[in-house]
């Protein structure tokens, strides 16, 4: 019972209670469910898009170090030839000098052999 004489049994009958569907906090619902898959989509697409584009990019970055690459391999094969035109001119030189000293030793012995045998004639009277 309560204070004012009044029971719990006839508040309740004397108040009205509709039963009804609330409708509005629906919209709401389907609103942040739309935004949430909408919002899922534009990361997925975006997603995606950066997984396309990003090994063109790389595909890019790759062609530029590979020319500089080839550049860099290109003078030291120039580098390399030309050092190999020098070592083979400096091998033809060094053959070429060494048959000329060879060359010269002979003339020197066969010159100190005739020094010698004009020696000798000059020393008998």
């Amino acid at each position: 019972m309560n204070l004012f004489g009044k029971t719990d049994t006839q508040e309740l009958s004397t108040r009205q209670y509709i039963l009804a569907n609330e409708h509005r906090y629906r919209g709401w619902l389907f609103l942040m469910i739309l935004l949430m898959v909408l919002g899922a989509s534009a990361y997925a697409g975006i997603q995606y898009f950066e997984a396309q584009l990003a090994p063109a990019r790389r595909v890019s970055v790759l062609e530029l170090e590979n020319a500089d690459l080839r550049k860099s391999l290109d003078d030291t094969q120039s580098n390399l030839e030309a050092a190999q035109i020098k070592f083979e001119m400096a091998r033809a030189t060094r053959a070429g000098l060494e048959k000329q000293v060879g060359e010269l030793s002979q003339e020197v012995t066969r010159l100190k052999e005739e020094l010698n045998f004009f020696r000798k004639t000059q020393k008998k009277p």
